[in-house]
């Protein structure tokens, strides 16, 4: 007998990310879970509060952008765009202008889109069906909060028979998303019935 569960936001905050955990459990123990990982769009002004400027920092490595520009530091923005004679505010204009396709993919690849972020499974457990029923589980619970439930792209060897098996059983639709390159995501959708 194995028995379900979920727990939500089981870390702390990072950058906007929310990390839930579906568990599975057998005589007590847990035996195999799921980590599942999405940006609520409810945090977005609260982790990125000045948009490209926060994503820049938070996410494109640009560390101390979002602190500059919060404190007026202007100077920063002519240093970083060196090349071009521009102001100060010129250049915070431009880059801003430059990156918010980057930020948008970002968005449109990450808020409300819950993925399958790890999935593990003990070794006496393996090979019973676990993974599948845990990803379902997730999809059914996010269908109930009104998003879609995404694979994963990245598969380790075991697992990428699990993910062709999933996409021929359930007829899996893909989506394309930009972020850094193209890529198909393949996905529970909202009118999924196992």
């Amino acid at each position: 007998m194995f028995d379900f569960s979920i727990k939500l936001d089981t870390e702390d905050p990072n950058r906007g990310w929310v990390v839930d955990r579906v568990s599975v459990h057998h005589e007590g123990e847990e035996v195999a879970y799921l980590k599942c990982s999405y940006i609520p769009q409810a945090n977005i002004p609260k982790f990125y509060p000045h948009g490209v400027v926060s994503y820049l920092d938070k996410v494109d490595g640009w560390c101390g952008a979002e602190a500059r520009y919060e404190r007026g530091d202007t100077e920063y923005w002519a240093h970083i765009n060196h090349r071009e004679k521009m102001t100060s505010e010129e250049a915070l204009a431009y880059m801003v202008k430059y990156h918010q396709e980057k930020y948008n993919q970002f968005k449109n690849w990450f808020v409300d889109k819950p993925f399958e972020d790890y999935i593990s499974v003990t070794t006496p457990f393996r090979r019973r069906g676990l993974a599948e029923q845990m990803l379902l589980y997730a999809a059914e619970y996010y269908r109930g909060k009104g998003m879609e439930f995404f694979l994963s792209n990245l598969r380790t060897k075991p697992n990428k028979e699990l993910f062709r098996k999933l996409k021929a059983k359930y007829n899996l639709p893909k989506r394309r998303f930009v972020w850094a390159s193209p890529s198909d995501r393949y996905y529970f959708p909202l009118d999924f019935a196992a």
